[in-house]
């Protein structure tokens, strides 16, 4: 990234289409580096297929209520998640956010957004959080570890995305290099890395900051590194070349492709891991309808 009413239209209606970081003046856009693949990268053409993904049935849904304010947030009835409204930027517009949870899964929907930002950085990032965030930490999350002890971070997100707004669809993973007992509320020197899988109008900026530095493959998936260094924290983007509405991963890959690169090294500690919809413009009616992840 660029750093409580009630449930909202129906959990019924669910429009799953298919089609974050944040563009600006010194981002590339669609420019692709040409230089060594590094791990598991390569030259090619653009395009990737569609993952299958089982999606669990919203079945058993317990409302969680609603919020509004820029900055309120509710976890989840077992603290493992936050929900987060997260109108982070001044300029932004209102926004209201229903969170919910059924089984192992949460979800959220943006219940309404009147956000019209013409500049570079978003307007809110409404989102789950597992771990730590700016000195919040859920329950039973995991972090706090260093990556070389990491096994696995499986993930399952399914999300409903809407058309003429503009916003992204991105994982926000927070790293750093000493903050292991997460008692570091505003930590420097950090790395911030993002999975984006969904981009609404590209075309008028929803692009990664920073430059373009290779592409590689994952499961089959064509992926472009994007890599912004120079503020308090770096920030490394992996963005899907083709838009997709549900993903099933293990984020790990992404950790391990970042050390390969000298990027990261496994001493490390993964501190949260947020889920969520980058939005500029509009934004009703997005929706993640079943999100899971775990640190094994």
């Amino acid at each position: 990234m660029y750093g409580r009413h009630s449930l909202g239209p129906s959990l019924g209606i669910l429009l799953v289409a298919v089609g974050f970081g944040c563009g600006g003046s010194g981002d590339s856009g669609p420019i692709v580096a040409s230089g060594p693949a590094g791990s598991g990268g390569s030259s090619g053409t653009g395009g990737t297929p569609q993952p299958t993904v089982d999606c669990p049935a919203l079945q058993g849904t317990a409302g969680l209520g609603s919020i509004c304010g820029s900055t309120d947030a509710m976890t989840s009835s077992d603290g493992r998640y936050m929900f987060q409204n997260n109108i982070w930027n001044r300029a932004g517009g209102t926004q209201c956010i229903a969170p919910y949870e059924f089984g192992s899964y949460v979800g959220f929907q943006v219940a309404s957004a009147t956000h019209d930002i013409q500049e570079d950085a978003p307007a809110a990032y409404p989102s789950i959080v597992k771990g730590w965030h700016w000195g919040f930490r859920t329950q039973d999350h995991g972090m706090g570890r260093q990556l070389a002890t990491v096994s696995s971070v499986p993930s399952l997100w399914c999300f409903a995305t809407t058309t003429g707004d503009k916003y992204n669809v991105a994982y926000d993973i927070w790293l750093h290099p000493t903050n292991g007992d997460l008692g570091n509320t505003d930590p420097a020197g950090g790395m911030e890395l993002m999975v984006w899988l969904h981009r609404e109008d590209p075309a008028n900026g929803v692009w990664p900051i920073g430059r373009a530095q290779d592409r590689f493959q994952y499961e089959g998936s064509w992926w472009t590194i994007y890599l912004e260094e120079g503020g308090t924290w770096t920030i490394l983007s992996y963005m899907r070349e083709t838009d997709i509405s549900a993903v099933q991963v293990d984020l790990k890959y992404f950790f391990d492709d970042a050390i390969a690169r000298g990027y990261l090294t496994s001493s490390w500690y993964l501190l949260g891991i947020e889920a969520g919809f980058e939005i500029w413009r509009g934004g009703t009616g997005l929706q993640s309808i079943a999100y899971q992840v775990d640190v094994l």
